[in-house]
C-alpha cells in the first residue's frame, strides 16, 4: 500500500484542530497519538500499518483513527472508541469494513494499547469470525 506519511500528519493536525473547535469548552485539549509500528515479515499479515494516527478528546471520549489501511478501504479517518484505562496504559479500538477483497468483506477488529510512561505501543488485530489474531509493536509520540 502506498504511504503517504506526509498526508497522514497533515490529516492529524486537521483532525486536532477539528476536534479543538468542536468542542468549544474548556477543558483538556484532545491528544494526537502519532504511532509508529515495525515492519517485520508476514507479521501483521499485512493488516498492520507503519503508522496510525489517532485524536483521542478525553472530554468526550470521542476518538478518530487514520492509517494507510483506513485510507485505502474507506477514504477518510473513521470514528474509533476508548477501551480500558487504567494509570499504567489506555487502549482505543477501531474495526475496519475491507471491502472489495474479491468476494469476501471481512471486518478487522483492531485494538491499540499505549503506555502512558513510556509511550511504548502494543496492536493487535482480529478479522471477526476467525482465530487469527496479529500482533506489532511500536511506540507513540504525543501532542
Amino acid at each position: 500500500m502506498d504511504v503517504r506519511v506526509g498526508e497522514l500528519n497533515s490529516l492529524a493536525v486537521s483532525l486536532c484542530v477539528g476536534l479543538v473547535a468542536a468542542s468549544g469548552q474548556a477543558g483538556a485539549a484532545p491528544l494526537l497519538y502519532d504511532c509508529a509500528f515495525e515492519q517485520i515479515g508476514s507479521r501483521g499479515g499485512g493488516w498492520i500499518g507503519e503508522k496510525v494516527l489517532l485524536v483521542h478528546n478525553p472530554d468526550d471520549g470521542s476518538v478518530e483513527v487514520f492509517d494507510p489501511l483506513i485510507r485505502h478501504f474507506v477514504g477518510s479517518p473513521i470514528q474509533g472508541q476508548e477501551g480500558k484505562e487504567t494509570g499504567r496504559r489506555i487502549q482505543f479500538n477501531w474495526k475496519i469494513h475491507a471491502k472489495g477483497l474479491g468476494n469476501q468483506s471481512p471486518v478487522m477488529n483492531y485494538t491499540l494499547t499505549v503506555f502512558k510512561d513510556t509511550k511504548a505501543a502494543q496492536i493487535s488485530v482480529e478479522p471477526a469470525g476467525y482465530d487469527n489474531i496479529w500482533t506489532g509493536s511500536g511506540s507513540c509520540k504525543t501532542g
